[in-house]
């Protein structure tokens, strides 16, 4: 019966995770946009 508190913690701390992750992508989006444009010029 622990159980379903268990998903509910992960969810708690998935969420966070979830913000960083995008920030992370953001950030590599735009070194990809940097060396994209290296590149073509």
């Amino acid at each position: 019966m622990d159980k379903p508190a268990e998903p509910a913690s992960v969810t708690v701390e998935v969420k966070p995770d979830l913000s960083g992750l995008r920030a992370f992508l953001a950030d590599m989006l735009a070194v990809v946009d940097k060396y994209d444009a290296g590149s073509s010029d």
